[in-house]
């Protein structure tokens, strides 16, 4: 039986690498952060006028000086001198306001991109499948929240209303330039153009640089929060040396790449520079020529030498901000990719409409999983029931498909065949967010959070849910957790260190329990949930655990049978296929591979 829902994701999800880049795509990421946000760009429009009007005036200052200079040849300082220098200074102090309040406006509509981004990015990672975290690092998608927003939030504020500036500017100045005498308008801008296209060239250059950094950054942030997380391992171990050479290794990595930067623009800030005076020298000898020569105003020349300065500082700029604008480009390039992960909904399927209560009736028919990879089934032809109520162990050896069963429960991965039902309908038809607060989870590592307790036992509650104090010590009580609250000096307000460090390991499980019978879920899935602690610790949890599947439907994967053996079903599980089913004392009678595990035991 093939559930038609699920055929698209027989193929998986396909998750992009830091490698897997279009060579144009940075630009892309840039517009599509823009086009995202409507408010922003109206004000980005406004202040692209507002520079160009600041242009305008800065091209009538400069035409202005030079008639100026034409009057103070001709020794006229009356009322035209003051009428020209009025203008010259009024066109001046326009110019500074509108380049003022324009990247101002550039400024606030940009800020809003980068919180929007931000916010994007939130709600992408609650999105997002279980299966891209389970192939993704935790520091690459912690590197796209933080140090690639932060590198675009840099280029929005201070860069971008720079180069939209210099832009425009550079624009304006070719234009009156040529209005104003063609012919030498067009040799300033032959040799303008030199720089502009080497600025142009520099950014394919370092492009590839910038990608390096970038890619070499996350890795590291990645290797930093798996050696943070799993530090108590790594000193048990001895492996503290080989941890710090592993990333040192990095290091050394991002040190060479951060180099090949450094001699890039050794080498190109000097040649910007020059390139960029080139255009002076040729107006001071062809047009000082010219004028000379008399084809050539006393009052065009002054106003061509303005023109010239006017765009020596903004291809000075734009070059000096290469380094923001890649860094940029690198960053929106990697936010673009990750918005453009496949969501959840991509891969399981759009969301079904059925939200109502759990009566724990589950069925397995003919299912099929791999994890996205077909050709390497996980699960292979499973099929059983269970009532709702039942308590049912699932047994076998490490990799035999225990896990992948019950996590297709709560719908965290894409059947690739068959169907499973709940309470008789279909996986696919049920409100998946409705499903999965109805499901408890228990499993040999418990999330704990930084915060008090009583946040941590209010986890999983919605919030027209709320729980009283009265109503969490009454749990407390029944699961056996109340001898540790009472231990606590703060009781529920009690803080928590991460991870419950500042609690024992039966303390901690305890805890989850207490959490999830507050969570009152139709369905409780222990995974291995008192493997992990001491004899005496075990039985105060298991009687807890006990006392948490009353009324359920429980699931229990362990490797010790002793905790399934009092179960109302067992499941067999060996190399993704169920093959044996039935009571303790039916599989042993059967004499099956049950039986020689339970000789083993």
């Amino acid at each position: 039986m093939k559930s038609s829902s699920n055929q698209k994701s027989r193929r998986g999800p396909r998750y992009i690498s830091d490698l897997d880049y279009d060579d144009n795509v940075d630009w892309l990421g840039l517009i599509k952060l823009f086009k995202t946000e409507k408010k922003p760009i109206k004000y980005f429009l406004l202040a692209t006028l507002l520079l160009l009007g600041s242009a305008g005036f800065l091209m009538l200052s400069a035409k202005n000086l030079g008639a100026l200079f034409g009057v103070i040849a001709q020794k006229k300082f009356g009322s035209e001198y003051i009428l020209l220098a009025s203008v010259f200074l009024g066109a001046e102090a326009i110019s500074l306001i509108f380049q003022y309040y324009g990247r101002i406006i550039i400024a606030y509509s940009t800020t809003q991109v980068t919180l929007g981004t931000r916010k994007k990015l939130i709600d992408k990672i609650n999105s997002l499948p279980v299966a891209y975290f389970d192939s993704t690092p935790m520091g690459r998608t912690l590197t796209r929240i933080t140090a690639d927003v932060e590198g675009l939030e840099q280029f929005f504020s201070g860069t971008l209303p720079k180069v939209l500036s210099a832009v425009v500017q550079i624009i304006a100045v070719f234009i009156a330039m040529l209005l104003s005498n063609l012919k030498l308008g067009l040799i300033v801008v032959c040799f303008t153009t030199p720089a502009i296209f080497f600025s142009v060239f520099l950014r394919v250059k370092a492009r590839a640089v910038y990608r390096e950094i970038k890619r070499l950054t996350a890795g590291l942030n990645a290797k930093l929060a798996e050696n943070i997380s799993g530090l108590t391992l790594i000193r048990l171990f001895g492996l503290s040396d080989w941890t710090l050479s592993e990333y040192r290794g990095g290091t050394n990595s991002l040190y060479r790449s951060h180099l090949k930067l450094m001699n890039l623009n050794a080498f190109v800030m000097p040649t910007i520079v020059l390139l960029c005076t080139a255009p002076l020298i040729f107006v001071f000898g062809f047009g000082g020529n010219y004028v000379l020569s008399g084809s050539l105003e006393l009052a065009t020349f002054v106003a061509f030498v303005r023109y010239s300065e006017r765009i020596l500082s903004p291809v000075r700029a734009f070059s000096q901000e290469i380094q923001v604008i890649q860094d940029a480009l690198a960053s929106s390039e990697r936010i673009y990719h990750m918005l453009n992960e496949p969501p959840e909904t991509s891969v399981l399927g759009e969301d079904g409409h059925v939200q109502q209560e759990l009566a724990g009736k589950i069925e397995f028919s003919h299912v099929f999983a791999s994890y996205g990879r077909p050709e390497k089934p996980i699960l292979k032809n499973i099929s059983f029931r269970i009532g709702s109520g039942e308590k049912v162990g699932l047994v076998g050896a490490t990799g035999s498909g225990k896990t992948t069963t019950i996590s297709l429960i709560p719908a965290l991965y894409q059947i690739d065949e068959g169907v499973v039902l709940i309470d008789d309908i279909p996986l696919n038809h049920w409100h998946r967010e409705t499903l999965r607060q109805q499901i408890g989870y228990i499993s040999q590592d418990v999330e704990i959070f930084r915060g008090s307790l009583r946040d941590n036992l209010l986890v999983g509650r919605s919030a027209h849910h709320f729980a009283s104090d009265q109503e969490i010590l009454n749990v407390c009580a029944l699961t056996g957790f109340e001898k540790t609250l009472n231990s606590l000096p703060k009781g529920l307000d009690q803080i928590l260190l991460d991870g419950g460090k500042n609690l024992s390991v039966g303390e901690r499980q305890l805890l989850s329990i207490t959490r999830i019978i507050l969570k009152n879920p139709k369905i409780l899935i222990l995974d291995e949930a008192t493997s992990s602690i001491d004899p005496h610790s075990e039985k105060i949890v298991q009687e807890a655990l006990n006392t948490a599947s009353l009324g359920r439907t429980t699931l229990i994967i362990a490797h010790r049978l002793s905790t399934v053996t009092a179960c109302d079903l067992i499941l067999v599980f060996h190399d993704g296929k169920l093959i044996e089913k039935g009571t303790h004392e039916q599989l042993v009678k059967n004499d099956g591979y049950y039986a020689q595990l339970a000789r083993t035991h």
